[in-house]
């Protein structure tokens, strides 16, 4: 206090008006926190930390415009089916690929049940041709049901890339005689890897294939087997043939549910352990 006063005086201190209220996001220019909660500048605007404020700005990518590209990364990196056959539908329509992506299938003497399902004669054939002269893989995986008849002194073909009586590189079929089925994988750096497991006849089976570019899985129902091998699998001119290659290995029964994945496989396939 001053002695010359004559009232009671008191310093007052200069309050403090640099201190900005805002906080900047550092992972975010577009955005800033006021008060705990985030907020977003005005399109075409950025968050200004010195001023306290949003200025004007000719930096693209938005935090929203962001989020949106990165949600599209996402749906974009995400694995879906190449092919997807559930034989739903009427008669025109039942093998239709339902995966979205528009394909002509060869419909050779296979028929669509009263339950949706595809009969086969022992003598026909679905083409998948967007396959020929096509790379399976890195990744390549496969999925389907069947339905086979008892046993006999036949090998019927299940799934494909052959053309008649040339080799496939990839490769499922039933050794009726033994009620097996035979899962066979080629490769260009390995020699051929082939699988064998039994199979019920008289009721569905559920067939999953998995090659990830370091290893072969199979399974049927609750059993699976893996082995090691690398490469690329070659590529032929085939087509992916389902339930046939040529009159003499046609599958006689019932199939289901075929769904293909190239080039990449599913977090739920992906996850499954194989023995």
């Amino acid at each position: 206090p001053d002695d010359t006063c004559a009232t009671e005086c008191f310093t007052v201190s200069k309050e403090k008006s640099d201190v900005c209220p805002l906080l900047a996001m550092p992972d975010s220019p577009f955005e800033y926190v006021d008060g705990g909660m985030v907020r977003e500048c005005a399109s075409g605007t950025r968050f200004e930390q010195s001023a306290c404020t949003c200025i004007r700005s000719n930096i693209g990518n938005r935090s929203s415009e962001r989020k949106q590209k990165i949600e599209n990364t996402v749906e974009d990196l995400s694995c879906n089916p190449v092919v997807k056959l559930d034989f739903s539908g009427h008669s025109r329509d039942a093998f239709d690929d339902k995966s979205g992506n528009p394909q002509s299938i060869g419909v050779f003497d296979v028929v669509q049940t009263m339950k949706e399902q595809a009969m086969f004669n022992g003598r026909g054939s679905l083409k998948l041709w967007r396959f020929s002269n096509v790379q399976l893989g890195p990744e390549f995986a496969a999925r389907f049901k069947f339905y086979a008849h008892g046993q006999s002194h036949r090998s019927e073909t299940l799934m494909s890339n052959c053309i008649e009586k040339n080799e496939a590189a990839f490769d499922i079929r039933l050794d009726t005689s033994i009620l097996e089925i035979v899962f066979t994988v080629k490769t260009v750096d390995s020699p051929e890897a082939t699988m064998r497991m039994f199979y019920q006849a008289y009721q569905w089976n559920e067939v999953i294939l998995r090659y990830d570019g370091h290893s072969f899985s199979a399974a049927i129902g609750p059993v699976s087997k893996t082995i090691f091998i690398e490469g690329v699998i070659p590529t032929k001119h085939a087509a992916i043939s389902v339930g046939g290659c040529d009159q003499d290995d046609g599958f006689i029964g019932y199939m289901d549910d075929i769904i293909i994945y190239n080039q990449c496989i599913p977090e739920d396939l992906r996850n499954l352990v194989f023995e």
